[in-house]
């Protein structure tokens, strides 16, 4: 099948339509999440230390890096060299 006839069956229209339709709403509830998490950044209502807060935004920025991975198809290899 050549690359053009496969973009337009209609198998590949619904998975990409499936994929826009749940990656805007993912997206969008990330968003909503993230607006909470900024709302304890009030002082008047909480209170916390910094290493707190840096343990937060490490294990938040380690699952955005590994979403990030899996669209990449990057994958860490082990082999007893120590490289790669």
């Amino acid at each position: 099948m050549g690359i053009r006839k496969k973009y337009r069956t209609k198998k590949y229209r619904i998975k990409r339509q499936n994929f826009r339709r749940l990656a805007i709403a993912r997206v969008n509830n990330v968003f909503h999440v993230l607006a909470l998490i900024r709302n304890l950044s009030n002082r008047s209502n909480y209170e916390y230390a910094p290493t707190e807060i840096d343990k937060m935004f490490v294990a938040l920025r380690k699952e955005v890096d590994k979403s990030e991975s899996a669209f990449n198809n990057i994958t860490e290899k082990f082999n007893l060299h120590g490289k790669g």
